[in-house]
């Protein structure tokens, strides 16, 4: 069984192993899992571990993912096949597992070694690895605690670019810390980063500008044909786009929790070959991660915000236009039906 809600001891955790320890992110990863992978490697050199790269599946397409990534200069890895060797040692950030049915299905559970997971969302941890999993509004929280320990110098030029990646992440993942996750330690790490923090790359990054595609698709969210509002809940689908325009679904999700009276978001496309759903709620009465896995029977979520992917499989177009715009119009139906059904209690 895995150990979770204590503290790791990175000392001891790797003592002897002479090996790079990677660290391995979720699919399309956010601020908060970039910057607490930042802190983590650190914490590793801390104490005379050999911190590997930073490694994720997906693509880095929100814009202010993208932002922070070229502002503060960060070198990530990207894959799309198993890239581990037998038995190596990794460690989870921001997520919380490998193999089927994880943000991490390209890694096999068999091969690589799960040594240890540091995240802020309910999950199924692997087993037999350390887990740190607070409840608090970030991950970043989680790692500038353990920088503390190390007693980290962020007066340093990497200490001022980690506490300005670490300040983002936390300010996303708490929405701006108005979010009834927000918790004493990430009070406490806004209180002492903000400090150290570059204000000109903070600036830029949390300013993000806007790729005209959003603007497109967020008019097409808001067509009647493609919307549903039941009850205090809207459902919105913006037909077919590419993997690099994913994240216009989370974007538009957050604006569309901003209408009068809307307080759960459903917005979802068709990408490649599956549909990918994201969620954002403010009702403090609604468990989202439990409201997508009863609705979609995957996926989860943490306190206001989620989301699940489901694969089209027999369903797939393979390029037959016919076919996908039949498979769009079919998904979309089944969406707003199990949607409206989990709405009205059916």
């Amino acid at each position: 069984m895995s150990e979770t809600n204590q503290k790791i001891d990175w000392k001891h955790l790797f003592e002897g192993y002479s090996k790079e320890i990677p660290i391995v992110l979720h699919n399309f990863p956010d601020p908060d899992a970039i910057a607490s992978a930042m802190g983590i490697q650190h914490v590793l050199k801390h104490h005379g571990h050999k911190p590997g790269s930073i490694y994720y599946t997906g693509e880095v397409s929100h814009p202010q993912n993208k932002s922070m990534v070229t502002l503060l200069n960060l070198s990530l890895i990207n894959y799309e096949e198993e890239p581990f060797e037998d038995g190596q040692k990794v460690i989870l950030v921001d997520t919380n597992n490998v193999g089927p049915g994880s943000n991490q299905d390209v890694i096999n559970p068999d091969r690589a070694s799960v040594a240890a997971v540091v995240d802020h969302h309910k999950g199924k941890f692997p087993k037999g690895a350390k887990v740190d999993n607070r409840f608090v509004g970030s991950t970043a929280s989680i790692v500038y605690d353990y920088l503390q320990d190390c007693a980290f110098d962020f007066e340093t030029d990497d200490g001022k670019l980690l506490a300005t990646a670490l300040m983002v992440g936390l300010f996303t993942d708490t929405n701006s810390m108005m979010s009834e996750s927000v918790s004493e330690l990430d009070i406490e790490a806004y209180r002492n980063l903000h400090m150290y923090v570059d204000r000109q790359k903070l600036v830029s990054i949390m300013d993000y500008p806007l790729p005209m595609y959003l603007f497109d698709l967020r008019q097409k969210a808001f067509m009647d044909e493609n919307k549903e509002i039941i009850e205090s809940t809207i459902i919105s689908g913006i037909g077919r786009i590419s993997q690099s325009k994913r994240d216009a679904l989370p974007i538009i999700a957050d604006e569309f929790l901003r209408m009068t009276g809307i307080m759960t978001c459903v917005v979802f496309a068709i990408i490649d070959d599956h549909i990918d759903i994201s969620v954002r709620s403010k009702d403090v009465a609604l468990d989202v991660g439990d409201f997508v896995q009863k609705v979609f029977g995957s996926g989860g979520g943490k306190h206001g915000s989620g989301g699940a992917v489901i694969p089209l499989g027999f369903f797939s177009s393979n390029g037959d236009k016919a076919i996908a715009d039949d498979t769009w119009e079919l998904a979309k139906r089944l969406v707003f039906t199990k949607v409206e059904s989990s709405v009205k209690g059916e």
